[in-house]
């Protein structure tokens, strides 16, 4: 995938190299240091001369990534789920190739898993968009709780794909949650798919037409997360 291409071209750390001094070789000799530990010899003084230098290569531990996906249920996003169904799928080996988690929830009365954690599907996991309600605060925490979104660690991304037309009380509490989640360095987008969606104040918004773009926009996102990191 080229998605996880481009977070293993990200992911990856350059060996963090010391300089180590020691008494004895291997190691670039220290005349300076030779000399004084020669004198301390003669003196009877303890050595405490390090002449030998090493340079020292020490692995650097490469920062996970988590995503994300919430996905609104709701009738009017009935024409889009082929598109979100591919999508979710496509995050999900991405995340594997590069040792990150991946998970997808759809919301609307309920909240339901389409991607477990940990688990990406080895087929596009199909579903339907005929539902009325959008409990998109329950789906968020959920994942939060599952990918540990609010831990600061790694690269952490929440996809919201949704036209946004909820009820009142529903955005108000989806509001708080995206300013408590990008508060904890988490990079929220809202993939849009209807050019008339309600993107909650804080969300990156993200004009979706072509599913090739998808996979570029989080790309690019996840790449400069890490980066950062």
């Amino acid at each position: 995938l080229r998605l996880g291409h481009a977070l293993r071209r990200a992911q990856f750390r350059e060996p963090a190299r010391t300089r180590v001094a020691s008494a004895l070789p291997p190691g670039r000799l220290s005349g300076r240091d030779a000399m004084l530990a020669t004198a301390q010899r003669s003196l009877g003084h303890p050595v405490t001369a390090r002449p030998f230098r090493a340079t020292v290569r020490k692995h650097s531990d490469e920062p996970p990534v988590a995503v994300a996906v919430a996905v609104d249920v709701s009738g009017s996003m009935g024409a889009y789920t082929e598109i979100i169904a591919s999508t979710s799928w496509i995050f999900a080996h991405a995340a594997r190739e590069v040792g990150g988690t991946a998970a997808t929830v759809a919301f609307g009365t309920a909240v339901t898993p389409i991607v477990r954690p940990g688990q990406p599907p080895t087929q596009v996991t199909q579903f339907s968009a005929n539902d009325g309600n959008h409990r998109f605060t329950e789906a968020a925490n959920a994942l939060d709780g599952a990918l540990a979104l609010s831990r600061p660690v790694g690269a952490r991304v929440l996809v919201i794909v949704s036209d946004g037309h909820w009820e009142p009380a529903e955005r108000r509490g989806g509001g708080r949650l995206v300013r408590r989640l990008q508060a904890a360095g988490v990079h929220v987008l809202w993939y849009c798919l209807n050019p008339r969606s309600d993107v909650l104040p804080g969300a990156h918004r993200i004009d979706i037409s072509e599913i090739s773009e998808i996979p570029v926009t989080l790309g690019r996102v996840l790449v400069n997360a890490l980066k950062s990191v």
